[in-house]
Parts: structure tokens; C-alpha cells; sequence
């Protein structure tokens, strides 16, 4: 006991200092989150069945200075999407970049994240985050997971590049001191062409808790996926959103409860964990 409460304020005290005054991000500190690739953990073993899986906390959604947050403001701005001006703009930051959060999502979004990750740390739950990055030279070979448009569109210009600032997640995260597992995927869908449903059922993680962005995008698609198999998803409510409002986000919570998936909030889910 005396060791989670120590964990949790330590949690609070960093979330703090991320924050900043105003809920503005801080320059990147060093990076304390250590994660391990499904892959090299194939004789892990764990006691229970839920595990929590963290979608697309990523620079280019969540960060001013993104992808998409250039995106959203050239394009409020120029007449001609289409110019080479444009797609020169969305040229991936070559430099580490100062933190700040986008203003299409919630300092209290973040907050709920950090502390549904907190929770299932000290519950024990295992923590996978899930990063997507894209190349345009990678061949999809499936015919049923055709790459995003923005591949075929702009080949230059796209989000989460490997080995980019926009793909690394986001500052708040990388400054956790906890372990975790990872997985990278290539498109929307966090199962798709990835080994991570496979891993899940061979350690009896069959209840996954899934939080992160975008709710109306990888979110459902992930939740949604026609390669989940047997998994058993829970959507943490409080603890997805997307930039594109409230209104979307109600619609896809709703429409992913419509297709039989569980909805719920982190307090409630891993109270009960």
C-alpha cells in the first residue's frame, strides 16, 4: 500500500509539472517510459485478463506544431490546398519541438489518460501502447486494408513518418517511469496486419480496456476490427476523444455500442478491475 501511495503522488507531481501554468506543455525532459515490442515478449506471463491498450498518442495528433495541427491551420488559410506551398508546409519538424497541447482536445483529456495509465500500473494490469507510423514505400499487399488516402495523395507529406519527432508519443507520456509493451501498426486499425490479437489470446489477455485517440477513427476502427477475434473490448469513454468535437465523439461512442461494444468510464471499469 505504501508503495502505490508513493507512485501516485510521485504520478501527480509529474503530471503537474508536464502541465505547466495553464495547461501549457513543458519542454521535453528525458524519457523515462521504457517499452518492450510484443514481440520480444513472448514468454511473458500474466495473472489476470484485462490489459490496457493506449492508441496514437502521438505528436502529429495531439501536439501543436503536429501534422495535423499545421494541417487544420493551413488549410484555414490558403485558398489552394493543392499548392506545393502546402504540402511543403506539412514537411514533418526536423528538430525536437516544444510541447504544447492542441487546442481541439482537453488538458483534462490528458489528465484522464495519464490517470487510467496510472491506475492499471498499480492494479498490476499490463500496459501496451500502440503507435501507428506510415511509409509511403511500404507495399499493402492486403486488398481489404488498402493504405490511408493521404499515401496516395501527398507521398511526401503524411503523419507519424518513422523516426520522426511527430511519430514519438507525446511528452507526458514519455515521462512516465513505468515498463510497457509495444506495438507498431500501419493503418487506423490496431489489429490489423499486426501480431497483437494473436499475442493478447496466447496470454490470456482477452479483456482489453482501450483508450487514446481519435474515438471516431482508430479508436472505433481498433475496437471495431474484423481482426480482434475473440477479444472482448471495453472502450474507456472518458479516456478517448477526438479533435473533431463532442458531437463526433458521442456519434462514434454510440455507434460502437450499437455494434455490441462495451462503453464505459476508466473510474468505474478499473474500480472493478
Amino acid at each position: 500500500m505504501k508503495k502505490s501511495i508513493i507512485f501516485i503522488v510521485n504520478m501527480i507531481f509529474l503530471s503537474n509539472s508536464v502541465w505547466g501554468i495553464g495547461h501549457d506543455f513543458l519542454a521535453p525532459k528525458k524519457c523515462s517510459l521504457k517499452l518492450i515490442p510484443i514481440s520480444e515478449a513472448e514468454d511473458v506471463r500474466f495473472t489476470g485478463n484485462n490489459v490496457l491498450i493506449v492508441i496514437d498518442m502521438q505528436n502529429d495528433f495531439l501536439a501543436q506544431k503536429g501534422y495535423y495541427d499545421r494541417k487544420t491551420d493551413l488549410e484555414a488559410e490558403m485558398t489552394s490546398p493543392a499548392s506545393t506551398d502546402y504540402e511543403q508546409a506539412l514537411e514533418t519538424p526536423s528538430a525536437e519541438q516544444e510541447y504544447r497541447l492542441r487546442k481541439e482536445f482537453s488538458p483534462d483529456f490528458i489528465a484522464r489518460v495519464l490517470e487510467t495509465i496510472c491506475q492499471a500500473e498499480q492494479q498490476g494490469i499490463p500496459i501496451i501502447f500502440v503507435r501507428v507510423e506510415y511509409d509511403h514505400t511500404r507495399k499493402y499487399e492486403n486488398p481489404k486494408a488498402p493504405p490511408p488516402d493521404f499515401l496516395r495523395k501527398h507521398p511526401r507529406y503524411y503523419p507519424c513518418k518513422k523516426n520522426t519527432w511527430g511519430s514519438r508519443l507525446i511528452a507526458p507520456i514519455e515521462q512516465l517511469p513505468i515498463q510497457a509493451f509495444e506495438v507498431v501498426k500501419h493503418h487506423y486499425d490496431g489489429f490489423c496486419e499486426t501480431d497483437l490479437a494473436r499475442w493478447l489470446e496466447q496470454h490470456g489477455l482477452m479483456k482489453p480496456l482501450v483508450c487514446g485517440v481519435e474515438t471516431d477513427a482508430c479508436i472505433t476502427r481498433t475496437a471495431g476490427s474484423p481482426y480482434k477475434g475473440r477479444l472482448d473490448i471495453t472502450v474507456l469513454s472518458d479516456s478517448v476523444a477526438t479533435s473533431l468535437g463532442e458531437g463526433t465523439h458521442a456519434l462514434a461512442l454510440e455507434a460502437l455500442q450499437q455494434a455490441g461494444i462495451s462503453c464505459a468510464g476508466h473510474a468505474l471499469v478499473l474500480g472493478a478491475a
